[in-house]
């Protein structure tokens, strides 16, 4: 029980299967994704005679900056349970500059009328922040067009229009390579992050200090690196990429060498490890609006998966 109110409780360690089921019901997230996010978040759930409702999770991004989720199982919607879950939601956060919320952007949406979910935090002073796709690539199946399987292997291969006798070749990651690999991490995000309004626009002071670097370290298995090889016998760090699970993250190239199929080849380095790893449907995800990074993804046979939306809010308002 939570204050005055029957329904609402805390997430007790015997609710995990069943908010596990819950989340990916008609959800292509993961079974491992789920419960790693339902650790993140402080866990408040809606429960009626025995059986669990809905629920909200809240967690702290960064000071004064929250992440709220709510979820209400579609037998009890329209019955005043997400308002409910909102309120209490809303209540545990101290002081807000800004909330933000995600719901499936693809989700129930009444014939000619909004996004359900997108209209719920319309009427709470919520804005359309932006969207991304999540988007999987089924395997060895191939598709009509330019679709095919990811190359096998990896190593030093022709650069797609650099200079004659250029190669590119992919390695792990080298603590050597530290302030090099997260300067291109934060210059290749930055336009992205600056357009979309993403704190910080880029991420290099984020990650220079002695923790990330132990991270990278650690995950360094994880984590690959691209080089171009001149035909002199120099090299130059140009692209990044990371796994993480079935999913492939933070593919980058430094701005002074995009444009060159370096982001395609990490793209497709990154395929092949979680192909050989075990896992059968590699996942990643695009902001919808970034036209090249999509039309790059689609043409190497990822398919849309769903659409998830994030919406923002400045102050506490209820």
């Amino acid at each position: 029980m939570l204050g005055d109110d029957p329904m609402l409780r805390d997430l007790r360690p015997d609710d995990i299967e069943t908010l596990v089921r819950m989340l990916r019901a008609g959800d292509h997230t993961p079974e491992e994704a789920v419960r790693r996010a339902i650790g993140a978040y402080h866990v408040l759930v809606g429960e009626e005679d025995g059986r669990m409702k809905g629920f909200v999770g809240t967690r702290e991004e960064a000071p004064r900056e929250f992440d709220l989720r709510i979820y209400v199982d579609p037998g009890f919607r329209r019955q005043g349970l997400g308002r409910r879950l909102y309120g209490a939601g809303m209540a545990r956060l101290q002081g807000p500059g800004r909330v933000t919320a995600r719901y499936r952007a693809d989700g129930p949406t009444p014939a000619g009328g909004p996004n359900v979910a997108q209209a719920f935090y319309a009427r709470r002073g919520f804005e359309v922040w932006y969207s991304m796709d999540e988007l999987v690539y089924p395997g060895g199946r191939r598709g009509p067009g330019d679709r095919a399987r990811p190359p096998a292997g990896a190593g030093a291969r022709p650069a797609a229009g650099a200079g004659a006798g250029t190669h590119l070749e992919i390695r792990p990651y080298d603590d050597r390579y530290f302030e090099r690999y997260i300067r291109i991490v934060g210059d290749a995000f930055e336009p992205m992050r600056r357009g979309k309004d993403f704190r910080p626009h880029n991420v290099f002071e984020t990650n220079d200090n002695p923790e990330r670097r132990a991270y990278f370290l650690s995950a360094k298995n994880d984590i690959f690196l691209a080089f171009e090889l001149g035909s002199g016998g120099g090299e130059t760090l140009v692209g990044v990429g990371g796994v993480e699970g079935d999913f492939i993250d933070e593919v980058g190239v430094d701005p002074a060498h995009q444009g060159q199929g370096y982001g395609k080849a990490l793209t497709e380095f990154g395929m092949n490890l979680l192909l050989e790893r075990g896992y059968p449907s590699p996942r990643t995800s695009v902001v919808s609006d970034n036209e090249p990074a999509r039309g790059m993804y689609y043409r190497l046979g990822f398919e849309l998966a769903q659409t998830n939306e994030w919406a923002r809010k400045n102050g506490s308002g209820k």
